[in-house]
């Protein structure tokens, strides 16, 4: 064993090191070239002769091109430590010139990281996509996706583009940083904010790419609405804080039975506790007020259509299709395409919406959104909710943690 080793070593030490890097760069994953670089010290020398350059080279066969540089910045936004306004922006305003930020590494640990996120991103992707499939955006009707035609290459970039841009756009500025007391913000550096989570989005991305992002956001909103609203509900020290939270008798049970999650009351808490006061700012906020504001004529010039020749044109055919007529206010993250965004109908190809007959007719408003929402059902609703907060406040005063139920089982710590 120990005479094959030898040999081995003597085969790769012939190689000049230019081989031996070559070797590397041409790895698929970060962690195989982590694996490699430790496998033997021929070739953590050729390693450490160009790192970066290595390490770049492998980062990008696994992050698609489109997406690098948001991956990179979404990525130095989420380090910054401690949060700085001016450390935010630099981040951005290298993003708006497409560059990387000079803040980064190309380093195994943070690439990584990265990867960790990719994977995630795609994870994420290929189960929005077969949610979305799963409804007919026209009839709003269940389909089994298994039926439909497999994902286009440019279908799962454009949805693993817009995570990419949602994890970038939520990552600017941290919720929890604008309420602490430790940061002072002025009225100047409120204009800076207004420019990083408005004009920033606004400006880089074309109408329907940031309807994109609002198909991204309603996913994931939906995702995590079932594990929220069951905390929010019964733990003792949130209602004390007064987290407020939906309820099954004001949506109707069955908006939830698609994502429930298998896992326990006590996991979910674990998972959402600890990120409690890290909340990030509400990208509906965000993709909303990119047009509320702006007057007519600014939100006409930032549909951008002069340089449609050279972008995406069947995600703009989609939305054009159905927001002919719309009031601006409705342009991104409308009520009356909710059911629309459901099935990710700015995500799709020409031919996919073709065959769905989306364009045989113009695109009608619903009678009403997917949910029907009375006043008196709000309003017994936040009744029973600040009911359920007043009882647990009292027993959070004694003392107590853990959770709640008067109809059901207690936990109480």
């Amino acid at each position: 064993m120990k005479e094959e080793s030898s040999k081995m070593s003597s085969s790769l030490g012939l190689l000049p090191l230019e081989c031996r890097q070559n070797i590397l760069s041409s790895i698929t994953d970060v962690p195989t070239l982590r694996a490699a670089i430790l496998s033997h010290p021929i070739f953590y020398y050729a390693f450490r002769n160009r790192s970066s350059f290595i390490v770049e080279k492998v980062l990008r066969s696994v992050v698609p091109q489109e997406s690098f540089l948001e991956a990179i910045s979404a990525f130095e936004l989420r380090r910054i430590k401690p949060w700085s306004l001016e450390k935010a922006a630099a981040i951005v305003n290298c993003y708006r010139g497409n560059k990387i930020p000079p803040t980064f590494e190309y380093t195994i640990q943070n690439s990584l990281a990265i990867q960790k996120l990719h994977d995630a991103v795609l994870f994420f992707a290929r189960d929005f996509a077969t949610d979305a499939l799963s409804i007919n955006p026209l009839t709003d009707h269940y389909e089994d996706p298994s039926n439909s035609p497999p994902l286009s290459p440019n279908e799962l970039r454009r949805i693993t583009s817009s995570f990419y841009r949602h994890e970038l756009c939520s990552s600017i500025f941290p919720k929890a940083k604008r309420f602490s007391e430790a940061l002072q913000i002025t009225p100047r550096d409120e204009d800076d904010i207004y420019d990083l989570e408005v004009d920033f989005p606004s400006q880089r991305y074309h109408i329907w790419e940031l309807e994109q992002m609002a198909c991204v956001h309603d996913y994931l909103f939906w995702k995590i609405s079932e594990p929220f609203d069951e905390v929010a509900a019964h733990d003792i020290k949130w209602g004390a804080w007064r987290i407020p939270y939906d309820d099954d008798d004001t949506f109707g049970g069955d908006r939830r039975n698609a994502y429930k999650e298998h896992t326990t009351y006590d996991e979910r808490y674990r998972i959402l506790d600890s990120k409690l006061d890290e909340a990030t700012h509400c990208l509906r906020d965000i993709l909303s007020s990119c047009f509320d504001e702006f007057p007519r004529d600014r939100q006409i010039k930032l549909l951008r259509l002069s340089d449609m020749d050279a972008m995406d044109s069947d995600p703009f055919e989609a939305w054009e299709w159905t927001h002919v007529g719309m009031h601006h206010n409705d342009f991104v993250l409308g009520t009356w395409t909710y059911n629309l965004r459901r099935a990710g109908y700015v995500m799709w190809d020409h031919s996919r919406l073709t065959e769905w007959g989306f364009f045989d007719g113009p695109w009608q408003f619903p009678d009403g959104v997917s949910f029907d929402i009375t006043r008196e059902k709000i309003q017994n609703a936040e009744k029973r909710m600040m009911k359920s907060q007043d009882e647990r406040l009292e027993l959070y005063e004694k003392g107590l943690l853990g959770r709640y139920d008067p109809e059901g089982e207690h936990r109480l710590q």
